[in-house]
């Protein structure tokens, strides 16, 4: 599960970035790879730390929002208005390791293609946590293939040894039987001679 918020930095519309917020979060729920925490999870968090919608909070303040909401990733957009262009900066986070599993950035000439740039982002991010996924299930399968093998080889190991256990066995019985008829010879030596 996902938690996702952003910030706005510059001169920009903040009407576009919460309708960009909602766009990104729909197409992550579209691509059916994220399931993203919903609003009642996330006001009851803002309660147990006592925040104020809509007050400027830190990363931190994320993570921890996303921790009690029951999120395992943070995801934080960042829209920066510059001079001559808008930059969008996605990350996800993740909660427990602090570790950054995703980024992605986008540059817009004009806040009216933000829209179409978080959508587009959002769509690279869900193929590429698919192809991860794919490359993740490809190992999987390879180390249980090998794990397989393994046992495989551990099985037929384990028969040859049986096979020789056997053979021994019937080298053994061959041997006691061979003495067996050599001592019977020895007696019947000993009794013709007498």
């Amino acid at each position: 599960m996902i938690y996702i918020t952003g910030d706005c930095h510059g001169n920009f519309d903040r009407l576009y970035a919460e309708v960009a917020l909602d766009n990104f979060t729909t197409e992550l729920i579209k691509g059916d790879i994220y399931q993203v925490v919903e609003r009642a999870q996330l006001d009851k968090a803002m309660k147990e730390l006592k925040f104020q919608s809509g007050a400027d909070f830190d990363e931190s303040s994320a993570m921890e929002i996303g921790k009690l909401a029951g999120a395992e990733i943070v995801v934080i957009g960042i829209i920066t208005a510059l001079k001559n262009q808008i930059v969008v900066n996605i990350r996800g986070i993740n909660v427990k390791t602090g570790i950054a599993e995703f980024a992605e950035r986008d540059f817009i000439k004009k806040q009216e293609e933000l829209l179409t740039s978080v959508e587009k982002i959002a769509k690279i991010l869900s193929s590429s946590v698919e192809s991860s996924n794919q490359a993740r299930e490809a190992e999987l399968t390879k180390q249980r293939e090998m794990e397989l093998a393994k046992q495989r080889e551990a099985e037929l190991a384990r028969q040859q040894e049986l096979e020789l256990a056997k053979q021994r066995e019937m080298e053994l019985a061959k041997q006691r039987e061979a003495e067996l008829v050599k001592q019977r010879e020895k007696e019947l030596a000993k009794q013709r001679k007498k």
